[in-house]
């Protein structure tokens, strides 16, 4: 209360807006006060505040879990008639996959500030010049109107200057509402804000309070108000709206945040000819089945490519076209992977050990963990072969397969969507042998982006791609323009107009 709030803020703990008890922490003068989860979130413990998110490992006498759809009533209620300046947060890693549907339901006719978060995790290979533009065209493509857009990183302090410059010249004496999806960075960015404020010596925000921030999905579960403009309005972290069509809900606590990812994410490039059939497994958690087909007999070349922007953590195996039964491929691409050990991320073969039960995984170095678990060959007569211990396979399938365990828990993947792709038109006589964009692939939650590329044929030679994706029951596909890619050859104004109005 003495921040600004009302009195049930004063009862509530300032890091996640959660009800304190008698195990409450007292911090700054006795003023405020943070919960008993908020203390073992700080230290790295997994404790969930949302129902369906991980709720299996909710300890015995923790306080009951916020439901999803009470959320959502909240931030309807809160926000839809109330002069605000909204802050519209979504994940620059994962854009479609957190983009709020209906959004002025929730904020009502309030001005919308779209923030794209985590921009340091972007690839070298994207055009960040051009990413504003692209958040932008995202924005007119939903047919919702916003003031402004931005990409910010609130862990390397990438726009946030910028935002926080924004936010205090166009809020005009407004409430500030920080809205977005679970586990897009809403606290991480106020704290952010908060501090940009504080070094341009704003006394305002000189007592202000930090908010908890994890990689928990549903760590703010109350308002959180902040008296950041003295008398003169609030800014409020919300609680995360939690999609039901996202990848986070089907994973267990360790592989959630074995998935986060923690550096760039990597780029890997598929090329495909005409008439060729492929599977490629993005680890365990979704499936494509590529086909390559052709209206003309004597077409050749390749013509498509396929670009996998994912973490580092999730590897990417491609092989021959499989049924139904994807198994027996999964035992194949381990095979492989065993053969090739140096082609599996160092965060992968952590998450393997941890699903081995070995003890202090985290602190061990590569070449430990693989010895612990007996990830060597068994040599026979023939020094050409070899053949591999079923723990090896086991220990193998765990970070070739990411996820598997999760998504056969609930059932294996399943075809989710069937999507098409065409060769661009040949235009002009300039680059005509160069890749194109084409279209992104989005699995939801998955934290990255599949980009199909082409190359520019003639109308009588016009490949066609087909994808099948397969994803875990409940998990979306979106298809949506391609993000900037910096190695695409530069065109001038003249072919691009001339190719878009032929498209």
């Amino acid at each position: 209360r003495e921040r600004g709030g009302s009195e049930e803020d004063a009862s509530r703990c300032y890091g996640c807006g959660g009800p304190l008890d008698a195990t409450s922490t007292t911090r700054g003068r006795g003023r405020a006060r943070l919960c008993r989860r908020c203390l073992q979130l700080r230290q790295g413990a997994f404790v969930p505040g949302v129902d369906g998110m991980a709720s299996s490992v909710l300890a015995d006498g923790d306080a009951a879990l916020a439901c999803p759809d009470a959320m959502r009533v909240q931030l309807r209620a809160q926000w839809s008639k109330r002069p605000t300046y909204v802050l519209w947060l979504v994940d620059g890693t994962d854009v479609s996959g957190t983009f709020l549907p209906r959004p002025r339901d929730v904020v009502g006719g309030n001005p919308i500030h779209v923030v794209a978060t985590k921009a340091d995790l972007l690839p070298e290979d994207v055009d960040a010049k051009q990413m504003r533009t692209w958040l932008w065209m995202e924005c007119r493509r939903r047919k919702l109107n916003v003031v402004e857009a931005s990409w910010t990183s609130a862990k390397r302090g990438q726009g946030v200057q910028e935002l926080a410059d924004d936010v205090r010249r166009n809020r005009r004496g407004r409430d500030v509402a920080v809205v977005g999806a679970a586990n897009v960075g809403k606290s991480a960015l106020v704290n952010a804000l908060l501090t940009c404020w504080k070094n341009d010596h704003y006394e305002d925000v000189a007592d202000a309070k930090p908010a908890t921030v994890s990689a928990v999905p549903g760590t703010t579960i109350r308002h959180v108000h902040v008296n950041a403009f003295g008398n003169r309005g609030m800014l409020c972290d919300t609680p995360g709206v939690h999609l039901p069509h996202r990848l986070l809900q089907r994973l267990d606590a360790e592989s959630l945040l074995a998935l986060r990812p923690k550096t760039k994410l990597r780029t890997l490039h598929e090329a495909f000819a005409v008439r060729e059939c492929a599977t490629v497994l993005m680890g365990g958690l979704a499936r494509i089945d590529v086909r390559c087909e052709a209206n003309q007999q004597e077409a050749h070349g390749l013509n498509f490519e396929l670009v996998f922007v994912l973490p580092s953590v999730v590897r990417v195996t491609r092989g021959a076209l499989c049924g139904e039964a994807d198994v027996p491929w999964m035992e194949q691409a381990v095979v492989q992977a065993l053969e090739d050990d140096r082609s599996v991320s160092t965060d992968a073969i952590r998450h393997a050990a941890h699903m081995q039960g070995i003890q202090g995984y985290r602190k061990k170095r590569r070449g430990q963990l693989m010895q612990e678990m007996d990830m060597r060959p068994i040599r026979g007569k023939d020094p050409h072969t070899s053949e591999w211990s079923a723990t090896a396979m086991n220990a193998m399938k765990s970070a070739v397969c990411f996820g598997h365990e999760c998504v056969q828990e609930q059932g294996g993947l399943e075809p989710r969507r069937i999507v098409e792709f065409d060769a661009p038109l040949k235009v002009g006589r300039k680059n005509t042998h160069a890749w194109r964009d084409v279209a992104d692939v989005c699995v939801s939650g998955l934290g990255g982006w599949v980009a199909v590329r082409a190359k520019a044929e003639s109308k009588a030679n016009l490949p066609k791609l087909r994808m099948r994706v397969w994803t875990p029951k409940g998990v979306e596909v979106f298809v949506r323009p391609p993000v900037p890619m910096l190695d695409q050859e530069e065109e001038d104004d003249t072919e691009d107009s001339a190719h878009d109005e032929l498209l």
